[in-house]
């Protein structure tokens, strides 16, 4: 197969993956708009990173990996559930700075708040082993798994999927820093008290089908 296929291919798979909207889309909109496009990068990021080791271990076929994951995906369930509830709390009490505070509202720790940024959008999409499952999933209606024949071919299809996951985040940055004139004072505390109450809803989502059969839930 071609390279330069095979790369295209699994940049729409890492994009058509990252795409639905979930609580790290609801983050990066929310720091995009709030703490500026830098700190949507950062959340975007790390939800790119953690897709990518999913796509990496989809590519490797690496079974015991993934039925891993599948087997403790309740465990995964709990701490994405108490990460989302966690964060929904906060930023439902939390008051924003005025739009055009560069990174939250600490400037001597703008680096500590870009990496809370992007540990946090890691940690929620890493504990949500069902993305492995939709890698899998992709990937073997594709064909991909056959075609990933050698060791350049897999790092072209994991480099894919990254581009196509960073490609959806960047898009996202973009729009939502394109919306930020629109927002400020109280609009901004608005946009807090609905992000944060979509993150509580998506957390007690997640922690209700733990308990009660959710087939319906996209995580």
């Amino acid at each position: 197969m071609n390279e330069t296929l095979l790369l295209i291919q699994c940049a729409v798979i890492g994009f058509s993956i990252a795409l639905p909207v979930g609580p790290v889309a609801i983050l990066c909109i929310r720091r995009t708009i709030a703490n500026g496009i830098i700190a949507g990068y950062a959340t975007g990021i790390g939800a790119t990173l953690a897709d990518t080791i999913y796509g990496a271990i989809a590519v490797y076929g690496v079974a015991f990996v993934a039925d891993f994951l599948l087997e403790h995906q309740k465990g995964a369930r709990i701490v994405g559930a108490a990460i989302l509830i966690g964060m929904g709390i906060y930023y439902v009490r939390h008051r924003t700075p005025n739009v055009g505070d560069p990174v939250a509202d600490d400037r001597e720790h703008q680096i500590t708040t870009l990496l809370r940024f992007f540990f946090s959008a890691f940690a929620i999409t890493l504990f949500n082993p069902l993305t492995i499952g939709a890698f899998a999933a992709v990937f073997a209606a594709a064909g991909i798994s056959a075609m990933v024949d050698t060791y350049a071919r897999s790092m072209i299809a994991i480099a894919g999927c990254a581009i196509g996951a960073a490609a959806w985040w960047f898009l996202l940055c973009m729009v939502s820093q394109a919306a930020r004139r629109y927002f400020s004072g109280n609009s901004l505390q608005w946009l807090n008290w609905v992000s944060g109450g979509l993150l509580l809803m998506l957390g007690a989502f997640i922690a209700t089908s733990l308990v009660v059969p959710t087939s319906w839930l996209p995580f």
